[in-house]
């Protein structure tokens, strides 16, 4: 697998439950990591910790909404070179995440659905006087409303 290119594939969205997912089996074997992890205080205190310890300041803070996707890829990137954390990028990368459908889009498609196995179409062709007529007749009848209950209670409606 190559996970350079398995992580230019990634969305922002995939990008950012990636990077989660490295960091919970990071902090799944170092308590030390896990508990800065949980306390915002306490990881602002370590990396301006960790930046002094190389001579630096270092200020950390939550960045910028259109700053976050980029920051994501960076850290994947630099977690992509580390011998330590490859490895766990890797196993990320390759284990089986579900792929869910957007709740929308799969409304909008069952929709369509339903509304296309209630209508009854009718095609036929005449020839009058020399003269092809086509005739085209499509009839939606109302949808019953249990289709329609069974079918708002797969989103959580009634």
């Amino acid at each position: 697998m190559d996970r350079y290119r398995a992580l230019a594939e990634l969305s922002d969205a995939e990008a950012d439950r990636c990077l989660s997912g490295v960091l919970r089996t990071v902090a799944a074997q170092d308590r030390a990591f896990a508990d800065a992890l949980g306390s915002p205080e306490a990881l602002a205190g370590a990396i301006a910790e960790l930046g002094r310890g190389r001579g630096a300041v270092v200020a950390a803070k939550e960045p910028e909404a259109d700053a976050r996707a980029h920051a994501v890829r960076t850290i994947l990137l630099a977690a992509a070179d580390d011998a330590d954390l490859a490895p766990r990028l890797d196993a990320v990368l390759t284990s089986g995440r579900a792929k869910r459908f957007d709740p929308i889009t799969a409304s909008l498609v069952l929709g369509g659905v339903v509304m296309l196995l209630s209508t009854k179409f009718s095609l036929s062709v005449d020839h009058v006087n020399g003269k092809t007529e086509v005739h085209f007749h499509a009839e939606k009848k109302p949808t019953p409303p249990g289709v329609l209950q069974k079918f708002f209670g797969l989103f959580g409606g009634a």
